[in-house]
């Protein structure tokens, strides 16, 4: 073979392998962007939630449901971004959302600044006491991203600003406490009931500890914990229940919902998740979902 064949022959290689390497530099880009936080672009989402950051120190203080109500300090600034749970764990697994926040019109003491609706992130300062009232904070999803259910393309949680305590807050208001809601002991006990079918037993005291603790953020825990374990797997392959049988038990205990009660499209979902065995994709839906700490006394948050 000429000289000139060859070195033709081997610039062609070359490019080949260079285009091949850069596709492939592409792609591991494309996975890192998908395993990180980001903006979601287009997609299907089955639950909105916003988080809240202190301005002053960055530290994130909530986690807010549909129809949350918020308390803040009068003179406290946060930061408020849109985002769709991703993942079945606890833990900051998240999709942030194209959104626009605004405010109930004639509230005075709220002010929102650096509206971001690409990021979905915008800043609030409370300048004054509401005196008691709860302030609405509208947000709507940006067009392009579907939901599995129309209340959620727009939603309303609420906000209450009240002047500076000079003393802090009883335990039992602390952020995501169940003061007047479910106790902890009657919480195991629904959750063991609605994942496992069956009592807690000596396995209570410890779970009961976390929530006490933690409250909703240690109800979340434990029942992520719970629906991960061998025996939520056992049960979820076991002949003793069908996956409709053990669906209506989570709904029954969680939600003290009947089947008639069940908005079919949810159903629908979950009954799905069900048969992929993806159990506690199905509790974790439910528990972070504004019903959930609606019917349990979760609605509150609040520092000082």
């Amino acid at each position: 073979m000429k000289e000139g064949a060859i070195m033709s022959n081997w610039k062609r290689i070359s490019t080949w392998t260079w285009a091949f390497l850069a596709a492939a530099l592409v792609l591991v880009d494309a996975a890192g962007a998908q395993a990180g936080p980001g903006v979601l672009k287009e997609g299907r989402i089955s639950n909105v939630e916003i988080a809240v950051w202190r301005t002053s120190d960055k530290a994130e203080l909530a986690q807010l449901s549909l129809g949350d109500t918020l308390v803040l300090d009068a003179g406290v600034e946060v930061m408020m971004r849109a985002y769709a749970p991703r993942g079945n764990g606890p833990g900051d697994q998240r999709w942030y959302l194209p959104v626009t926040f605004s405010v109930a019109s004639g509230d005075r003491q709220i002010r929102l600044s650096d509206v971001n609706s690409d990021k979905g992130s915008c800043t609030l300062r409370a300048t004054g006491d509401t005196g008691g009232r709860a302030v609405e904070i509208r947000y709507k999803l940006a067009r392009h991203i579907q939901v599995t259910r129309s209340e959620l393309a727009k939603g309303i949680f609420y906000l209450k600003v009240e002047r500076a305590a000079s003393t802090p807050p009883p335990s039992g208001d602390r952020p995501g406490s169940s003061a007047g809601g479910t106790s902890e002991r009657d919480m195991v006990e629904r959750l063991f009931q609605g994942i496992l079918l069956r009592e807690p037993g000596r396995a209570s005291s410890d779970f009961e500890r976390t929530i006490r603790h933690d409250g909703y953020e240690g109800v979340v825990d434990v029942a992520y914990e719970i629906a991960e374990s061998r025996e939520a797997r056992r049960q979820l392959r076991s002949a003793d229940s069908t996956n409709t049988e053990h669906l209506e038990a989570i709904y029954r205990y969680l939600l003290d919902l009947r089947p008639s009660e069940i908005d079919r499209y949810q159903w629908r979902d979950h009954m799905d998740m069900m048969n992929r065995g993806d159990l506690s994709g199905v509790v974790m839906d439910i528990v972070r979902s504004p019903e959930f700490r609606r019917v349990h006394g979760y609605q509150s948050y609040g520092w000082r």
